[in-house]
């Protein structure tokens, strides 16, 4: 599937969510656009086939080319670290601890938060879920449990039109 795909399917995790909170049409927004970037957010990978990767981010940090990244087995790679249960927790604990510290007058998070990380949360897992019926590609599906080395899915169940192999 395509990023504008799970970015949709994020907001739609996010609607339903929002829907739930008790909280101003602004908070709701937020709640919203939180699933979205949970939807999206696994696909950040896709920025080593960029134009300009190699050049600037893939050079500065010795990696390999950004299509042998994309394709590739490597930890970093499309369908590895960002779409796994692991990927999924490292980000919740990083939006979580950027929270506190941000209030650091609380360690409480507030309601809202607690919406903002379930809307992230859903949108993410509705992002793996999706990948598990399309063709597995040069992955064989994706890394659920990294750092395991086994990949699921990738099934070719759906039709499926990835942009990034344009």
């Amino acid at each position: 599937m395509d990023i504008l795909t799970h970015t949709f399917s994020g907001f739609a995790c996010g609607t339903v969510v929002a829907s739930l909170h008790q909280g101003s049409l602004f908070d709701k927004v937020g709640i919203v656009l939180a699933g979205s970037i949970g939807g999206c957010l696994p696909d950040l990978d896709a920025i080593s086939l960029w134009s300009g990767f190699d050049q600037y981010i893939g050079s500065v940090l010795s990696l390999p080319s950004g299509r042998e990244i994309y394709f590739g087995k490597y930890w970093y790679s499309h369908h590895s670290f960002t779409h796994s249960l692991v990927g999924l927790v490292s980000f919740i604990m990083t939006f979580s601890i950027f929270i506190i510290f941000r209030r650091s007058d609380q360690i409480k998070i507030s309601s809202y938060h607690m919406f903002w990380l379930i809307s992230f949360s859903s949108g993410y897992l509705l992002h793996l879920v999706e990948e598990l019926p399309t063709p597995s590609g040069s992955w064989g599906g994706i890394n659920l449990f990294w750092p395991l080395t086994k990949y699921y899915g990738g099934t070719g169940e759906i039709w499926w039109w990835n942009n990034y192999d344009i």
